[in-house]
């Protein structure tokens, strides 16, 4: 981990080996019927109700609040972000002031999304917050986004995510 990362989390209030109950945030991607996994679920225990600022190289001002129960993401946009991704994404908290959206997949990678652009910020939390710091994100719109699913569909994760879902491990999917 980068120096400015660890510096970044420990103002924020975390700490090496840190974990908190997160009982409410099953619950609630349970009655969402997100499928969960363990790296999701230890992600949380270890960053949720963590507020992240600080400014970034170029000055840009950020502040990133863990708490997948704040403010979540309309059914409709998810299935469009899942899509695009090819993830299952779990929503985990956003950047304040920016409407944008955080996502994390099964395998730890992290997703902003904003209105109709979605962008992959790193291969977990760690280079996510690096590559924010460093300025090193393109945001890319996501095509037909507004086009593809209408608002009054009811499609389940399993049928967007199709075999992508089925070919995970059963070993580690968490029960519903």
């Amino acid at each position: 981990m980068h120096k400015i990362v660890n510096d970044i989390l420990v103002k924020g209030g975390w700490f090496e080996g840190r974990k908190v109950p997160i009982d409410d945030v099953i619950n609630y991607w349970k009655k969402e019927k997100y499928p969960l996994y363990p790296d999701q679920i230890n992600f949380i225990q270890e960053f949720h109700n963590l507020g992240l600022r600080f400014h970034n190289i170029n000055g840009h001002q950020y502040h990133i609040e863990i708490d997948p129960l704040s403010n979540g993401v309309p059914s409709w946009a998810l299935k469009k972000y899942i899509k695009y991704a090819n993830a299952n994404l779990v929503y985990f908290g956003e950047v304040v002031c920016q409407d944008t959206f955080l996502f994390i997949t099964q395998d730890s990678k992290i997703y902003g999304a904003y209105e109709d652009e979605i962008v992959f910020w790193g291969n977990n939390f760690y280079e996510s917050l690096e590559n924010v710091y460093f300025d090193n994100i393109s945001w890319e719109i996501m095509k037909d986004f507004f086009v593809d699913i209408d608002d009054d569909e009811n499609i389940f994760l399993e049928d967007l995510l199709g075999d992508s879902i089925k070919n995970l491990s059963d070993d580690n999917k968490i029960e519903k």
